[in-house]
């Protein structure tokens, strides 16, 4: 098979995987439990945006490619996007980005809303805005939480559930605020007291671990194991995380050099 056959088979597949995902990310029931309408609206902002849902998709062929369910895995699927989601919708609090996905970012609309509904002032709107998106953040982490319990209804064993809510709160949480943490000191240091292996492992902590964490529960439900308790699992861990580390690289690169139309 061609390189460009190849590309447009795995396309494909990840297109396939966002069909099935998005219905549980945009479940108007679940929507309708956020209250006020202003952090109803912020929760699911950028989950309504076009994106790839690359998370997902690693995940459910991680699944598949051991052996696995994927409609099992499906709101495993649904929790590691919502992860990323709230992690973007902080992030860009933190960078003070004004743009996500060619739309406004969740603290800038919110400060729209602000002065069109409360007719605030310039610097109480910034704030609202910010507090607004903080408080998206945490809604969608906990809704995060709450559908990777759920996958105990697919009929994923509970004891392996449990395991995969745990280590999200903590090896998977730690360590990719950790990576968010060194960004923001490096910021602060001088250029050359940092060196590429800080570099690289930020990039991994920020992005690398969350395509880690995509994987390993995916190849974890197929199996019921653990990746330091399956071999096959962890190496679909390695693999997702050095996928994670190049995708990072890549886009800061574009970051600093890309023309944003192309």
């Amino acid at each position: 098979m061609s390189e460009s056959l190849r590309t447009a088979a795995l396309r494909a597949e990840i297109e396939r995987c966002r069909q099935l995902v998005d219905p549980l990310l945009l479940e108007p029931s679940r929507q309708a439990a956020v209250a006020p309408e202003h952090l109803r609206r912020a929760v699911v902002a950028y989950l309504e945006r076009p994106a790839k849902r690359l998370r997902p998709a690693l995940l459910m062929l991680s699944c598949r490619a051991l052996g696995g369910d994927e409609r099992q895995a499906l709101p495993a699927a649904a929790a590691v996007e919502l992860f990323h989601t709230w992690t973007l919708v902080h992030d860009d609090v933190i960078d003070n980005d004004a743009v996500r996905r060619g739309q406004p970012t969740v603290h800038t609309a919110a400060a729209a809303w602000a002065r069109r509904d409360f007719a605030a002032a310039p610097a109480a709107a910034a704030a609202y805005g910010r507090d607004v998106a903080i408080l998206a953040g945490d809604v969608q982490q906990a809704w995060s939480n709450a559908m990777l319990l759920s996958c105990a209804r697919q009929g994923v064993p509970a004891p392996l559930v449990l395991a995969l809510c745990e280590r999200l709160q903590t090896v998977l949480n730690y360590r990719l605020l950790e990576g968010e943490m060194l960004d923001v000191q490096f910021s602060l240091q001088p250029l050359e007291s940092i060196t590429e292996e800080d570099v690289l492992r930020m990039l991994h902590l920020k992005t690398g671990v969350l395509l880690e964490f995509a994987a390993t529960t995916g190849g974890a439900i197929a199996c019921g194991r653990l990746p330091d308790e399956d071999a096959a699992v962890a190496a679909l861990g390695r693999f997702a995380g050095l996928c994670g580390l190049a995708f990072q690289l890549q886009d800061d690169i574009l970051g600093i050099v890309g023309d944003e139309k192309a």
